[in-house]
């Protein structure tokens, strides 16, 4: 945490994926903020809050073990939505390839969940992500997932400069 007394005196200009960098007085690099409401910045990566509604229950108001997943596809859409954008993209999308789920304790009706998205590794032609959902600060579930690029015909590629850049700043 940064005393009252340290002064920020830069923060460069907002790019366009509405990022910008802090600077402190002595020229040391403090981070790179993200502008944006609804999708908070965290050490790295994202996180987003979600409540738990009947739908994603069973009879007894505990969550189903599928809908952690449908919890965690909806904050890697989130990212790319609050940002004005969708995840599929110009030359192609992203699907699941590969995926190891954890599942520590369970989630009921009306609790509120915090999932926190970083992104581990970028390839060639798909990237692994970790995300950890957290029931008042306590992880519950953890997902790695490996989302591989494909083009609209459902053949993999690589993964262009752009996307990737894109990917660097919406998960990093």
């Amino acid at each position: 945490m940064i005393s009252k007394d340290v002064d920020i005196v830069w923060v460069s200009k907002i790019s366009a994926h509405k990022t910008a960098n802090i600077t402190l007085e002595n020229g040391t690099y403090l981070a790179q903020v993200i502008i944006q409401l609804g999708l908070k910045a965290v050490n790295k990566g994202y996180k987003m809050l979600i409540r738990v509604y009947y739908e994603d229950t069973d009879t007894g108001g505990v969550v189903y073990h599928s809908n952690y997943l449908n919890f965690c596809e909806r904050a890697r859409s989130e990212v790319f939505y609050k940002r004005g954008l969708t995840p599929i993209l110009e030359h192609g999308h992203f699907v699941a390839r590969k995926l190891t789920a954890d599942f520590f304790a369970s989630a009921k009706l009306g609790d509120i969940l915090e999932i926190k998205s970083e992104l581990i590794k970028l390839k060639a032609a798909s990237f692994i992500l970790k995300q950890s959902v957290y029931k008042d600060e306590v992880k519950i579930f953890e997902l790695e997932i490996v989302l591989a690029y494909i083009t609209f015909e459902g053949k993999p590629q690589k993964i262009d400069v752009d996307t990737k850049e894109l990917l660097l700043s919406l998960f990093d």
